[in-house]
């Protein structure tokens, strides 16, 4: 059976006072002003683009080694699930990664789109 049309409508009703609450509360946590963390956050596209290079070489120098046997379980679990992962976002948010890789993630193209604009 169908549901009544009231109930249609108050559900709907219901479901757009509750995204505009969502919305308000995650505007309410963005961050107005600059913070020590707005640096990284824009270079978050280096750390997208460029951490399957890091996971392949830590595969690679894991695979190659007979480590894996001798190793305790805690310690590839801590190297594998807190320390890789922070070292590599840091590193790869750094002002330094963006200076060896903006040619890279951020590529000048814009004279192939606008030739008219550049001399």
């Amino acid at each position: 059976m169908d549901e009544p049309v009231w109930a249609q409508m108050g559900f709907r009703l219901v479901f757009y006072v509750v995204s505009i609450a969502v919305s308000l509360a995650f505007f309410a946590v963005v961050p107005v002003g600059t913070r020590w963390y707005s640096a990284y956050g824009s270079r978050t596209m280096y750390a997208y683009l460029l951490h399957l290079m890091v996971i392949r070489s830590y595969e690679l120098c894991r695979d190659g080694t007979n480590l894996g046997s001798s190793t305790p379980l805690w310690v590839k679990a801590l190297v594998s699930l807190v320390a890789l992962p922070a070292v590599t976002s840091l590193g790869l948010m750094s002002g330094r990664c963006k200076a060896v890789f903006s040619w890279v993630v951020e590529p000048k193209l814009g004279w192939l789109l606008f030739p008219d604009d550049y001399p």
